[in-house]
């Protein structure tokens, strides 16, 4: 039986548990009734989260639209989409080093702060790198879940810069981002 592992997030990246579910399977169903039983819960409290971080699992995704519809949004993880990305490079790239570069400038394009910027960027990734990588990450990620990825758009919800779903992941999100920092200045 699956586990389905509610934490929130705290300004200073602690985690601290809400909820914890098993689930009979990972179908839109269960999620649903999970999300609606979170939902039942915030509301008893008298408060409702601005934004739940998850990895881009189509049926959780709207078991969330479902609950919380417009009111939260859903943001993906950064760790899963950059894993997801490297394997996908590592395929056609195989060097590393590439791979790397591949990934650092896609991370850039999640970091923009302004849509001209996002533009910019993403202008500059179809340049620098083969057009199957490219549409790879604008068919997965950009299009379906750019709003829910870029920065330009998530960061109009209150989420503590959490870019990630797992504690692991805080820091690497954590490097990665100084990483992009010191390289742009």
């Amino acid at each position: 039986m699956p586990l389905v592992e509610m934490v929130g997030f705290t300004c200073t990246h602690r985690t601290f548990n809400i909820a914890y579910a098993f689930t009979r399977a990972e179908k839109t169903f269960n999620y649903k009734w999970i999300m609606r039983k979170l939902r039942a819960l915030f509301e008893d409290l008298g408060v409702m989260p601005t934004a739940i971080m998850i990895d881009c699992e189509m049926a959780l995704i709207k078991g969330i639209r479902n609950a919380f519809g417009d009111e939260v949004q859903h943001l993906l993880c950064w760790v899963h989409i950059k894993h997801n990305i490297e394997a996908h490079a590592t395929k056609i790239l195989k060097d590393r080093s590439r791979v790397d570069a591949f990934a650092r400038q896609c991370w850039g394009l999640f970091c923009s702060t302004t849509e001209e910027k996002y533009e910019e960027r993403l202008s500059k990734l179809r340049s620098s790198w083969k057009s199957g990588l490219v549409g790879y990450v604008e068919r997965e990620w950009l299009i379906p879940h750019k709003k829910s990825i870029v920065r330009a758009w998530t960061d109009h919800h209150r989420h503590f810069f959490t870019r990630t779903s797992n504690r692991y992941g805080i820091i690497v999100c954590l490097l990665h981002a100084y990483e992009f920092i010191f390289q742009v200045n």
